[in-house]
């Protein structure tokens, strides 16, 4: 199946209109069937249980205290997927000054109060991504996407990839596995009450979703990157990047 990067209907529409507050509901459903929040703290929490420790730069007679995480996600949308990775990631004792980088402002009040209970700080950032990594240059613990990268065409996503792999050394993504059974599913979401926009965007994310080894061909050659490319579960295609030590 040939990728086709297409235009989103949830993209185009203003955020307070109904059918895309629907549309975002349906997604906040369709992340937990799918499970991308697990997976992507599941590689996270893996990677930072393998990296070696940080020299503690506090002295032995003070008070120990976790130092919280920096974490960007970029295609963030309202933050409801943030906020569950981040609940993964508390159960192992992880805080983080969390960045919710998007286009539109739509991260409810409610969901900053949720990081707020976990410890984290979570900051919406209004802004396009490229613009954003191009002018900042605050490095992060860790940078990850859900349902993000598909959107952008080959030399767009090679330019992010990029950028991401400047700003970060540990980068991990959860994007549609284009492929039959997840094509299918895309086209039946009318049996769990998905509204128009969702099953439209639905079936054009698939098609431009990926397969094998195509995010690993567009990170940045340098051996210093160790990189994984696989599926995970029945619809997600995962990617993640790592740097040396």
């Amino acid at each position: 199946m040939k990728r086709i990067v297409q235009p989103e209907q949830l993209d185009e529409l203003p955020s307070e209109h109904p059918l895309a507050i629907a549309s975002r509901k349906d997604l906040q459903r369709l992340n937990t069937i799918m499970g991308s929040a697990g997976i992507l703290a599941g590689a996270f929490i893996r990677h930072r249980n393998s990296a070696p420790p940080k020299k503690n730069r506090i002295s032995s007679d003070a008070p120990k205290q976790a130092s919280k995480l920096s974490i960007l996600e970029i295609g963030s949308g309202d933050g409801s997927l943030h906020l569950r990775f981040a609940r993964h990631c508390a159960h192992f004792g992880i805080t983080a000054n969390s960045s919710l980088l998007d286009l539109k402002s739509i991260v409810p009040t409610e969901t900053i109060h949720g990081f707020e209970s976990l410890h984290w700080t979570a900051t919406p950032v209004q802004s396009d991504v490229f613009e954003h990594l191009r002018q900042t240059e605050t490095t992060h613990d860790a940078i990850f996407a859900n349902l993000f990268l598909h959107h952008f065409k080959t030399r767009e996503l090679e330019t992010l990839l990029g950028l991401i792999a400047q700003r970060t050394r540990f980068f991990a993504a959860c994007e549609p596995r284009r492929s039959p059974l997840p094509l299918l599913t895309a086209n039946s979401l009318w049996a769990i009450g998905c509204n128009s926009v969702t099953r439209n965007d639905a079936v054009i994310s698939v098609k431009a979703g990926f397969i094998k080894n195509e995010l690993s061909e567009l990170w940045p050659k340098d051996p210093k990157w160790i990189l994984q490319e696989h599926s995970a579960g029945l619809f997600n295609h995962c990617f993640i990047a790592t740097a040396n030590a």
